[in-house]
């Protein structure tokens, strides 16, 4: 488990492609068992791919975010998992929509309210394309807040971290002092 703070470790999924998914259900509730009682969130990053333990996770989850581009295929895959979750997680278990990289390629994408038409409803959050924070995140192994504290992006996951457990984003401690001298006696 790596530690981003006090309120933030991550267990990170192997990063290889030629390593394989299989998931020992036992083991795996066995752990989400074990996270529940610890922490006050789980959040968990479900591989693209459609198996039963992660058709299972995703009909349990509390919450469940579908991270979006905005093309067609990405369209797709949005609808066909609203579709397939939907009836079975009812209305007191939204799906929300994040829209990641944002305006990478005006020309050619889809708008929000396309995803919108599509599974009738709306984005929750536009994260606006940064390549520059987003690949130095990626090539130094760090969260988009580590590489960025005060962007755009940054502040975003902040919003939707907000949302998703309906608690105000922490403030960030100053990293600066003032010097305040005291009257001699």
């Amino acid at each position: 488990m790596s530690h981003y703070d006090e309120r933030l470790s991550v267990i990170a999924a192997p990063g290889r492609l030629d390593t394989t998914s299989q998931v020992d259900l036992g083991g795996f509730e066995l752990l989400m068992g074990v996270l529940a009682r610890r922490a006050s969130f789980v959040v968990l990053d479900i591989p693209h791919q459609w198996s039963p333990w992660v058709h299972d996770v995703l009909v349990a989850a509390n919450e469940v975010v579908i991270t979006a581009t905005p093309d067609l295929t990405s369209l797709r895959t949005t609808k066909n998992l609203f579709d397939q979750l939907g009836p079975k997680r009812g209305v007191d278990a939204p799906i929300r929509i994040v829209m990641n990289y944002v305006g990478a390629a005006r020309k050619t994408e889809l708008s929000p309210n396309d995803f919108e038409k599509a599974v009738s409803v709306k984005p929750s959050i536009l994260i606006a394309n940064n390549f520059s924070l987003f690949g130095s995140a990626m090539n130094n192994g760090e969260l988009i807040a580590q590489a960025g504290r005060r962007t755009e992006p940054a502040r975003q996951f902040d919003q939707l971290a907000g949302v998703l457990s309906g608690r105000a984003p922490v403030a960030a401690k100053p990293t600066r002092f003032t010097l305040v001298r005291g009257k001699s006696a």
